[in-house]
C-alpha cells in the first residue's frame, strides 16, 4: 500500500476544509427554505471541519478554506441540476472510503473520518430522495 506523505496529508486536509465551504454554499442553494435538509447539509460540513482538524493534528499546519470548488459545484448545480449534482457529490463521498484506506493503514485514528465519508454519501442520497422522491 502507498505510503502517505506529509504532502498527502496536507492535500487531504485542504480538501476537507474546502468541503466545509462547499456544504455551506450547497445548503443555501439546495435547501434555504427547507430547514431540516439545510441543517443536514450544514452538519455534513461540520463533519468535514472535524476531519480537517483530525488531519491538522497530524500535519501541524493550518489550512485556510478556499471557495473555488464550492463555487464550481454551485455553478454545476445550475447546469446539471441540483439532483444530479448531489448524486455526484454522494459518489465522491463514497469514493473517499477507498481513497482514505491507505491513510487509515498508516494512521488508524483516521478510520472514523473514512467511515463518515461513506455515511455522507448515504445522507446526500437520502436528501435527493427527500427533495425529488
Amino acid at each position: 500500500m502507498k505510503e502517505i506523505t506529509h504532502k498527502d496529508l496536507l492535500k487531504a486536509q485542504q480538501g476537507e476544509i474546502n468541503a466545509v465551504v462547499l456544504y455551506q454554499k450547497m445548503a443555501n442553494r439546495v435547501a434555504k427554505d427547507k430547514p431540516a435538509i439545510h441543517e443536514k447539509m450544514l452538519q455534513l460540513g461540520s463533519d468535514e471541519g472535524r476531519h480537517a482538524n483530525m488531519l491538522r493534528k497530524l500535519t501541524g499546519e493550518v489550512c485556510k478554506p478556499t471557495s473555488t470548488l464550492a463555487n464550481l459545484v454551485v455553478c454545476l448545480s445550475y447546469v446539471l441540476g441540483i439532483k444530479r449534482t448531489l448524486l455526484i457529490m454522494a459518489n465522491a463521498e463514497r469514493k473517499a472510503l477507498e481513497t482514505y484506506k491507505p491513510f487509515v493503514a498508516q494512521y488508524p485514528e483516521l478510520e472514523p473520518m473514512r467511515l463518515d465519508e461513506g455515511r455522507h454519501g448515504d445522507v446526500l442520497e437520502s436528501i435527493v430522495k427527500e427533495l425529488f422522491g
